[in-house]
C-alpha cells in the first residue's frame, strides 16, 4: 500500500482481499414511479426473499389466496414465476397464498404467468388442461349494488306495462 496526503493507491490484489473479507453486498433496488407523477408504484430487487415491506403490501393488496375457489387467508408470500426459473422479485411477480395452495402450486404441471402490465392478474394451469385467471381483489374492496326495485327494475316484470296507480300501493283500498 502506497500513501500520500492526496492519493491512496491499491496493490491490484487489494479489491480481492476487501471483497473476500465483506460478508455481506447490499441488495440493489429499482423503484419505479407511475408516468408523469412521482408517486411510487413498484419495486424489484436482486433478493430472493421478499422485503417485509413488500410482504405487507401484497398481503394487504390480495386479502384471500390467489388460487381459484381458494378463500384461505394470505399466510404466505411467493414468486408467480418461481425464482429458480428467473422469475423476478417484484410486486407483479409476487401473490399471496394459503400454505396449503403454495405448496401445490410446485407440482410439476403447475404453470402460473402475469398477466398483462400492473393489472395484478395471474393465468393458472394446474396441469388440468384447465386454465384459470386470477386477478386481485380492488383495493376499496367490492362495490355492492342496490337491489333493483322490484316493480321498476326487475327483469321478470318489465315485460308486463305497469300503470302509475299499480305502483303505488296495489293493496290500496279504492273505497275507503
Amino acid at each position: 500500500e502506497i500513501r500520500n496526503e492526496n492519493y491512496f493507491h491499491h496493490y491490484p490484489d487489494a479489491h480481492d482481499d476487501l471483497a473476500a473479507r465483506i460478508e455481506t453486498f447490499p441488495d440493489i433496488q429499482r423503484l419505479y414511479t407511475a408516468p408523469g407523477d412521482s408517486e411510487l408504484i413498484a419495486m424489484d430487487s436482486t433478493a430472493r426473499a421478499f422485503p417485509p415491506g413488500l410482504k405487507e403490501f401484497i398481503k394487504i393488496r390480495d386479502k384471500h389466496c390467489r388460487t381459484p375457489y381458494c378463500d384461505g387467508l394470505v399466510e404466505e408470500v411467493d414468486h408467480v414465476i418461481q425464482h429458480h426459473l428467473g422469475g423476478p422479485t417484484n410486486v407483479l411477480n409476487a401473490d399471496g397464498r394459503c400454505a396449503l395452495c403454495n405448496k401445490a402450486k410446485e407440482s410439476p404441471n403447475w404453470v402460473e404467468v402475469p398477466v398483462g402490465e400492473y393489472s395484478h392478474s395471474i393465468r393458472i394451469n394446474p396441469g388440468t388442461g384447465a386454465y384459470y385467471r386470477s386477478v386481485a381483489p380492488p383495493v376499496t374492496g367490492y362495490r355492492h349494488r342496490q337491489f333493483p326495485d322490484l316493480l321498476t327494475q326487475s327483469k321478470w316484470v318489465r315485460g308486463k306495462p305497469w300503470t302509475r296507480e299499480e305502483l303505488e300501493d296495489p293493496f290500496e283500498d279504492p273505497d275507503p
